[in-house]
This record gives C-alpha cells, structure tokens and sequence, in this order.
C-alpha cells in the first residue's frame, strides 16, 4: 500500500500517477507506484514550485510512464558489487527497483549485497554460471518498464539514468546507450557513435551491457528465449540481445551521461575474449540469411539447384529464399512453383519478373552485353529493396558450390569485413571470376581465405548494408555490375574475401562455349537474367 504523498496526483482515466515534486525527475512527471514506494520526498511537504499536469502532458508520445530497475549480476565480485550498487542508489532519478543476483559465488558477494536490504535492495541467489541466464532471470524477477544491467564490477554515473530516460523520445527507441569512461587500469574513454545504425551493430558491437533498454522491446522480440554458450556469452551476451531487437525494427539513442567500466585481469570479458572468435562472438552461427537465387529458366540446370537447396547445409529455418524467377516462361514457373510446395524452407518467396527479353542469358555476349548490363542492374536493384535480413546469400542459377558453403564464408568474417566468395572459373579465359585491387584476375587458385579486390556474385555473401548503400547501374565505364560493385567498395576502404578452399562449378552452354562446358544438359551464361 502506498504511503500518503502531498506531489501524488492519480490521474484517474488513464491508471496513472503524475508527481508534482520538482525533484522527482522523469519523463512527463509521469511515476509508477513502485516509484513511489522508493522515492525519498514521499514523507516531505508539498513545495512551492510545484508542477501541473497540465504543464507537462506530452500529447505525441504513446509510451507508457518509465520505472527503471537495474539488474546487477555478480560472480565473486564480492569486492566490487558494494560500488555498484552504491551509483544505483546515488543516481538523481533512483530507480524503482535494485536487483543483485549473485551466482556461483564462493566470496562474500552475498553478504555485501544482502547489507543493502533496507534500502530496497533485493539481492537473489542462483547457480546458473551464464551472464546471460542471470540477466534473464533478471528480467523476469523485476516489473520496471525500463531495465540496466549493470555488471557488479562496474558504476553508473550520478545522472546515468536522468539522462538516459530523456533520450526515449519516441516509441521506437527501444536502447539507450553511452560513452564509456574507464577505471582500474585504465583511464581512457571509449567514444561511441552518436547516431545508430543496424548495419554498423551487426558489424561490430558499440553498444555496452549497462545500457538502458525498454522492457516490451526484450519481450516482444524473444531475446531471451534463445541459450547461449556460457564463454562467449560472458563476452557477447549483450551484443545478442541488441542484434535481435535491432532485427526486430527496434533502434537506438545515444545518451550524455557516462557508463564506468572497470579495466582488470580478473573481469570474465578479459579471461574468455582471447579464446572466442568473431564467428562465434558475433553470433553468426544463429544468423537469418536472405539466400537470393536469380532464374533465368534453364530448365535444364533447374534439377540440380533444387537439388542443392534441398540438400544445402545451413539451417533451413534460417533462411528467407527469394527464387526471382526472369523466365517468362510459364512451364518453368509452375516447375518452381511445385518444388516450393514440397521444400522445408518456412519461408519462401517466388517472384516473377521480366527484366530483359527472354533467354537473354543463354544469347552471345558480345551481342547481348548492352541488355545484360541493364538487366542485371534492375535485378540487384530489386534485391536492394526486398533486403530484411543482416547478410545476404547470392547464388547464381549456373553455379554449384559445396553443400556446406554457407558455414565455410560465415566464418572468415571479422568486423572489418563485408563479402566472402566462393570462387569459381569464367568461360571466356582460363581465370577465375576473381581479380586483385588492380583489377587482373587470378589465374591460379590461392589458399585458405585472401583478401581481393573483387569477384563475382556466382556464389556470395554480403552484408546486407552495403548492397542496400550501392548503386547499380548499366551505365558504368566499368564492364560488368560486379566490378563495378566491388570499385565502390574498395573506395569505401571496406574489406571483399575469396575462400579458395570452396571452388564451385560453373555450367556453360554449347550455344555460348567455353572452357567449362560440361555438356548438353550444362548452360552457361555470365549474368543469371
């Protein structure tokens, strides 16, 4: 039950409170009663320069009034977790509720965190040995509409919460983020960007665990349902959590007030970041590929890239399949349509296009470059648009690559990184549909995973962001769309692999030979339209 409080005023038609305490400071005046129970004026009298409701009602927001409770896992950090939770109460916004969960600790973590029960500090214990269990029971033991994990090493900032609550200016912000100060053994400060951008988050990760984060956004997109590895999510827990809710639409806010991060060789980050890799730390294992398949209705090859999705190795449920079907031929589309109707692909979409005349890919290409060019620049155009996912996989119709190449060219991506190939030979030379930062293609094929200068789209995969920022065009001074793709690229000082290790086979037509025709039931062509 509430105590008696002269700044309360219960604003009836909606469910609410609004506080009339000039001190009190959150977002519109707007209070919950968990608020209320913690607030040191609730016993003090009315003051002068009270406010009205009136004053503060925000009409263009829709979003709820904001408690905030923060959630400090602690592991041995017994010596630590006093501090933490002393910036949590310190904070001129205090928080509705304080939640220390110690797990498997052998310290006196209990006992320091149990000294603060009659200041509303609740302290739980549990023996999961994962971050990410412990700020998922966090989650589920606390109400407050806005949540902060704050690791027990660390502290928060006198105005951290104020001017965090500040930045959730519309419904869509569903994390609020901020610069890092350090201390312990170093003193630096980590700046962070100020505007947020998915592709740049799934690149590398700038937003820390003790952010603000709104608590319908972590329910609505299922965060954490998934199980994580103990190691890597003691390193990356969080960048998981925000990779999801960043693939769920949510975005997010930079914020002034400053995060203290404490620097020491005992902290799980230092002990566990050496032995995780990017695959692994970028969650890349669990990645949702939109796998882009251009047809251009050669019947004859369409068994053998059926058979390929079918048996392909990368999770099916984790694939968005675009099969954009050029044809325009009505036997060919009903063929892909029955062989939807039987996949295990959830998700699959068959579009119908005409972007050329038809078998525009299986004419001479001295003849028919012109077309092509233009042809292939209103499919990746097309793509650009359709694009929800982090990476995409683009897998032309003449090419055959390993069933487990989806894993092999996730794993040579760093932060640095935009597009790993699977190389594969052109039909017009004895080279592969590889070339260097000069532009010469290589004749001979490397080993392991190298950097070049660009490669085809036979068989790739690209972050989505950087196809999505490109400009495809027939009118290039460059050649082909993928030359002039990868220039932007290279300009752009971003990073293109080769996996030599996964050589695919490339079919050729004997209506357009080359070096590679495999034989009559074998087409070939340079451009999938």
């Amino acid at each position: 039950m509430l105590r008696e409080c002269a700044c309360r005023q219960v604003l009836a038609e909606q469910n609410q409170y609004f506080c009339q305490h000039p001190g009190v400071i959150v977002r519109n005046g707007l209070v919950t009663s968990s608020m209320c129970r913690t607030c040191p004026y609730v016993d003090q009298p009315r003051p002068a320069s009270a406010r009205t409701w009136e004053q503060s009602r925000n009409s263009h927001s829709l979003l709820t009034p904001f408690s905030v409770g923060v959630v400090i896992p602690c592991h041995n950090y017994g010596r630590y977790v006093g501090d933490a939770i002393e910036s949590a109460l310190a904070q001129t916004v205090r928080p509705a509720e304080i939640l220390v969960i110690v797990d498997r600790s052998d310290d006196d973590s209990w006992d320091v965190a149990s000294s603060y029960a009659d200041r509303n500090v609740r302290v739980l214990s549990v023996d999961y040995g994962n971050v990410h269990d412990v700020r998922r029971r966090g989650f589920e033991e606390t109400t407050s509409s806005i949540l902060c994990f704050l690791d027990a090493d660390d502290r928060l900032g006198p105005e951290y919460i104020e001017r965090g609550l500040a930045e959730f200016t519309a419904d869509q912000v569903a994390i609020v983020y901020s610069d890092m100060q350090q201390f312990g053994s170093s003193s630096a400060v980590r700046r962070f960007p100020g505007t947020f951008s998915r592709a740049s988050l799934h690149q590398q990760n700038f937003i820390h665990a003790g952010s603000l984060i709104r608590r319908d956004a972590l329910e609505l997109t299922d965060a954490f349902l998934a199980e994580l590895d103990a190691i890597t999510s003691s390193c990356t827990g969080d960048w998981w959590l925000w990779k999801r809710l960043a693939a769920c639409g949510w975005t997010a806010r930079k914020q002034s007030g400053m995060y203290y991060y404490r620097r020491h060789s005992e902290s799980a980050l230092a002990r566990n970041a050496r032995g995780v890799s990017y695959f692994e730390s970028a969650w890349l294992a669990r990645e949702l590929l939109t796998l882009f398949v251009p047809l251009s209705g050669r019947e004859l090859l369409w068994p053998q890239m059926a058979a390929f999705l079918e048996e392909q190795q990368w999770p099916h449920n984790q694939v968005r399949l675009i099969l954009f079907d050029t044809s325009q031929n009505p036997k060919f589309s009903e063929t892909i349509r029955r062989w939807i109707q039987g996949c295990d692909y959830s998700d699959v979409r068959h579009v119908q296009q005409a972007v050329g005349t038809r078998r525009l890919a299986d004419l001479p290409r001295r003849e028919s470059a012109a077309a092509v060019r233009r042809s292939m620049a209103k499919i990746y155009n097309f793509l650009k648009e359709e694009l929800s996912t982090d990476l995409v996989w683009i897998l032309e119709d003449d090419i055959l690559p390993p069933r487990d190449v989806a894993l092999r060219l996730l794993e040579q991506f760093d932060g640095q990184t935009v597009s790993v190939a699977a190389p594969y030979r052109s039909r017009y030379e004895s080279a592969y549909v590889v070339w260097d930062s000069k532009t010469v293609s290589y004749t001979s094929p490397l080993r392991g995973a190298t950097e070049v200068g660009g490669n085809g789209f036979g068989c790739v995969l690209i972050r989505s962001g950087v196809i999505q920022e490109a400009a495809f065009s027939h009118a290039y001074r460059l050649p082909d769309f993928d030359r002039a793709f990868y220039a932007q690229v290279q300009s752009r000082g971003l990073v293109a692999k080769v996996l030599w290790d996964v050589e695919c086979q490339h079919f050729a037509s004997e209506e357009n030979p080359g070096p590679h025709t495999l034989g009559k039931a074998a087409f070939y062509a340079g451009g999938n339209v």
